[in-house]
């Protein structure tokens, strides 16, 4: 740990005569847009999905933003990198489907490659890698190689170097899979009892794969979430009370250490979430318990989650509809220090302080350490609070 910047920080903070205790920023709340929210940047900052105006990005500062929609068509927006700058997601026309990717305000129809119908679900953290399928085969696309196809099935998100792509394969079975350039199509198996399985989603780091396998011979009630590991194979993550089944784990944190979907509880859908110490539980009763109110509200589905742990967004109904909700914990499911997600240890170190003056004077939510809400509401209490945070150090990045 460099005690340079440490030290810089608190004379900075002394000298203001501004310094106060840190307060844990939770809030939830609607999005107000009409349409689907499908993805959350790592950072937890930009939202995106698809509404009648087309793909969206949203945020906290900016509100909403489309994306762009050419005429006779519909967009939506599948994923986005790691900072917010880069949406990846499809172009809906008549008969056919291409892969688009917005990047700083410019949108780009990349078109289907060697298919007709292709859509993109995975971008990698630059946001230079996407991944998806085409005419029934998993692609992966970079500027340089165009659509490369990996082989045949369903291709679902990337990891965020754009190394692992994950989906689902016919091996033995319809099964999910893990690619990557040195071990090709991974098969990751089904849960003991089921015939087929399939992978929704990757962590960042790109060691836990997430989605739904059959736990029984085919029936609806046998789905189960799951989470993949090389170490531990794949686990069911089981079901909460009331649930039937489950539509499938569709997101997890940097780590694989937080995992969010949705279930059947026999009238509807409900969104969950899953860590090791908690197990699954209905993420309303979860954010209830954190002293996150959800008041007016049905969270039917979690379909995002920061790199952290911290942010979780999805689909449910509210005082305005339908629509998408966002939801920050306090703390999070990872370290708030490690502002730079940096899994070589130390985790902490000065590159977070740089990273942190970079999102406080990009005028980032992040920034907001403290979770105050008076203006300004980035000021020299934030500076302390991650001094604060960073002098009590992680156990995990």
């Amino acid at each position: 740990m460099d005690t340079r910047v440490p030290r810089f920080a608190a004379a900075l903070a002394a000298s203001a005569g501004l310094a106060r205790s840190p307060a844990a920023a939770q809030t939830f709340q609607g999005l107000g847009v009409p349409g689907s929210v499908l993805g959350v940047s790592a950072d937890g900052n930009y939202v995106v999905g698809g509404a009648g105006a087309g793909a969206f990005r949203w945020s906290n500062a900016g509100g909403v933003q489309y994306l762009g929609q050419p005429a006779g068509t519909s967009t939506a927006a599948f994923n986005v990198n790691a900072d917010g700058s880069v949406a990846v997601g499809s172009v809906e026309g008549s008969g056919s489907a291409h892969v688009f990717r917005w990047a700083n305000g410019i949108f780009t129809d990349l078109g289907a490659g060697p298919g007709n119908v292709a859509r993109a679900f995975g971008v990698s953290g630059a946001g230079d890698v996407v991944s998806g399928y085409t005419d029934g085969n998993v692609f992966r696309w970079t500027q340089a190689s165009g659509f490369v196809l990996l082989g045949t099935g369903s291709g679902y998100q990337c990891s965020a170097d754009g190394g692992a792509v994950v989906g689902g394969h016919f091996f033995s079975g319809s099964h999910a899979f893990r690619w990557t350039q040195a071990t090709g199509m991974q098969d990751l198996g089904v849960l003991p009892g089921g015939p087929l399985s399939v992978a929704y989603a990757v962590s960042l780091d790109g060691t836990s794969v997430v989605g739904m396998s059959y736990a029984g011979p085919t029936s609806p009630s046998d789905y189960r979430p799951f989470r993949w590991r090389a170490s531990t194979g794949m686990v069911n993550l089981g079901l909460p009370p009331g649930a039937q089944y489950t539509w499938g784990a569709e997101a997890c944190s940097g780590d694989g250490s937080v995992v969010v979907g949705k279930n059947w509880m026999g009238n509807r859908y409900a969104a969950f979430i899953w860590t090791q110490a908690t197990g699954i539980q209905d993420l309303q009763a979860y954010l209830a318990g954190a002293g996150i109110s959800t008041a007016g509200w049905t969270l039917d589905d979690a379909t995002g989650v920061s790199g952290d742990g911290s942010v979780i967004v999805g689909q449910g109904n509210g005082p305005g509809g339908n629509q998408g909700w966002f939801a920050r914990l306090g703390g999070g499911g990872g370290c708030y220090a490690n502002c730079d997600h940096s899994t070589d240890v130390p985790f902490l170190n000065v590159a977070d302080f740089t990273c942190f003056l970079q999102k406080f004077a990009a005028a980032d939510s992040y920034a907001n350490c403290d979770g105050s809400t008076q203006q300004p509401v980035l000021n020299v209490g934030d500076f302390t609070c991650f001094l604060q945070k960073f002098a009590a150090g992680c156990s995990a990045p």
